[in-house]
């Protein structure tokens, strides 16, 4: 069986080492040109994703940032003692006046 197989073998080598190689088939004049043009063109029309996205990362930094000063001023307001006891008394007298 494996000499039936080393023939074969043998046969397919020496069928292949005589054919001609193939030859690749050329594009048709023209066509790369056309081809990068149309790319081109459709690159510039699918760019408005990305003209809106620039402004929308711009505005949420600065909401995020605006929204971290708030925090931060809100949360020195309200550890004053004074503004504590300021805010439970409001409390007690709005609990107590309906």
């Amino acid at each position: 069986m494996k000499n039936k197989l080393n023939v074969a073998f043998t046969r397919l080598k020496a069928a292949a080492s005589k054919a001609s190689p193939a030859s690749l088939p050329e594009m048709p004049y023209g066509f790369e040109a056309r081809v990068l043009a149309a790319w081109r063109n459709q690159r510039q029309t699918d760019d408005w994703g990305f003209s809106i996205l620039k402004p929308a990362v711009i505005c949420a930094t600065i909401l995020v940032v605006l929204s971290f000063a708030a925090h931060q001023r809100l949360a020195v307001s309200v550890s004053d003692p004074q503004n504590e006891w300021a805010i439970a008394d409001s409390v007690i007298r709005l609990s107590m006046n309906p």
